[in-house]
């Protein structure tokens, strides 16, 4: 029977990460995760609606309701 070591298989995926991204810009990550995104959307046959910044749509973004005492 073989195992599966998950913490270990996440430890290699993190840090191979980490290896790609360390010297990035927070801008040239956002740019890095947005590529994969796309190429994930992509291998999937996804199609996403982009949303313009500032005008979040109300279907897609979750609320919270307020808490009542």
């Amino acid at each position: 029977m073989t195992t599966l070591d998950t913490i270990a298989m996440t430890r290699h995926i993190r840090d191979a990460l980490y290896e790609q991204i360390k010297d990035l810009s927070p801008a040239e990550r956002l740019a890095f995760y947005h590529r994969k995104a796309q190429a994930a959307h992509l291998a999937l046959g996804i199609t996403i609606q982009p949303i313009e910044p500032g005008e979040p749509n109300p279907t897609t973004v979750p609320t919270i309701p307020d808490r009542q005492p």
